[in-house]
């Protein structure tokens, strides 16, 4: 039996492992080769096809040229999927336009990565969907000014850790703002309230 050939595009070496125990865990033993660079990455597909790709936008030279989207057109039959440290709209879009098959925020519960990659593998395209507001409908809107500050300091990617640390409170009343702001604007999650495509609101 020949095992899936995974190519991780990931320039830090604990991401790089940590992603390796988690595919094993889901598809059992495969081949995973890491890249730290995009050039390194097109440098073994050029030697040899992978099945599946995961790119890290976090990582160095992926935001530039030929970045993703010389990996999409260098994968051939292969899946790609986009990933980032922390959710940004450009590279969610840039991700879609380029040909990547799925888009996964770092943040996210391993669950979901989980999931996400699984489903992607398969054959099936995962990106987080993005509500379509109307310009008067601002995501904020509904809500209180200390649930606003929160709003702002999720869009900046902070973690409930930083956004206590942010505004001199606990951990706890963090993450219950946070929970109340998802609630409020109806978003299942901090990357699709980031993709929604808001911007800090005052």
């Amino acid at each position: 039996m020949i095992a899936m050939k995974v190519l991780f595009v990931e320039d830090q070496i604990f991401c790089q492992e940590a992603f390796a125990d988690l595919l094993r865990t889901l598809f059992g033993p495969i081949d995973v080769d890491c890249a730290t660079t995009v050039a390194a990455a097109l440098e073994k597909l050029a030697a040899g096809p992978a099945d599946l790709i995961l790119v890290d936008f976090s990582s160095g030279d992926v935001c530039g040229q030929p970045g993703i989207e010389g990996i999409v057109h260098a994968a051939g039959e292969a899946r790609v999927i986009a990933m980032d440290g922390r959710p940004l709209v450009l590279h969610f879009r840039r991700a879609r336009a380029a040909g990547a098959h799925g888009y996964i925020s770092k943040t996210s519960p391993r669950s979901v990565i989980g999931e996400a990659i699984v489903r992607v593998a398969s054959g099936e395209d995962w990106f987080p969907e993005i509500p379509a507001r109307s310009a008067a409908s601002h995501p904020s809107a509904a809500l209180s000014p200390r649930q606003t500050e929160v709003f702002n300091l999720l869009l900046q990617g902070l973690t409930n850790a930083e956004i206590a640390s942010s505004l001199g409170i606990s951990l706890a009343t963090a993450k219950l703002h946070v929970h109340a702001v998802l609630k409020a604007t109806r978003a299942r999650s901090r990357t699709e309230l980031v993709l929604m495509g808001g911007r800090p609101f005052s």
